[in-house]
């Protein structure tokens, strides 16, 4: 069972064309003061928050998707975005324990996205019963506007490998 769902995630992070950006860390192309910091990580919550209630209503997608970042809106039509999200949750299920890890950034460029002021925010979360643990990764964009607003242009999500041997 377990080689299934391994193979199941896997299959779902290539669909997604992510990467995990911490595994291929670069260096951060500005520092980061701590009130940037805390308004990411507020912000990935949020999101995280969001996709916890999955699926959303019309009124919460357009709503998310409105409020994403520049990149996202770029990458993805309405549609598409509302096709992948749909299809990121279930497969992991219902969270049962997440704690903040770090962040990575900021960023002027990132594999798949266009030029702007990124970070990555980390959680280590756990789905369901399931003993294994997961890191998630959200990457979120600095608003155009000079605002200092972070929005959603990624996510990320795969199991950690242990020592312990997860059953």
């Amino acid at each position: 069972m377990q080689i299934q769902f391994t193979r199941r995630r896997a299959i779902l992070v290539a669909a997604l064309g992510l990467s995990g950006p911490f595994a291929n860390a670069q260096t951060p192309d500005r520092s980061i003061s701590v009130q940037e910091i805390q308004s990411a990580r507020q912000a990935a919550e949020r999101v995280l928050a969001s996709m916890d209630k999955a699926p959303l209503s019309k009124f919460e997608f357009d709503d998310f998707y409105a409020n994403s970042g520049e990149a996202l809106r770029k990458r993805y039509t309405p549609q598409a975005f509302s096709r992948r999200m749909a299809s990121v949750r279930p497969a992991l299920g219902i969270k049962s324990e997440r704690t903040f890890y770090g962040y990575s950034g900021p960023y002027a460029t990132l594999p798949n996205l266009i030029s702007g002021d990124y970070v990555i925010v980390a959680f280590h979360t756990r789905f369901g019963q399931s003993p294994q643990l997961f890191t998630e990764q959200v990457t979120l964009e600095n608003d155009r506007g000079g605002r200092g607003r972070w929005n959603f242009v990624e996510y990320y999500a795969a199991p950690i490998a242990t020592t312990e041997g997860v059953q």
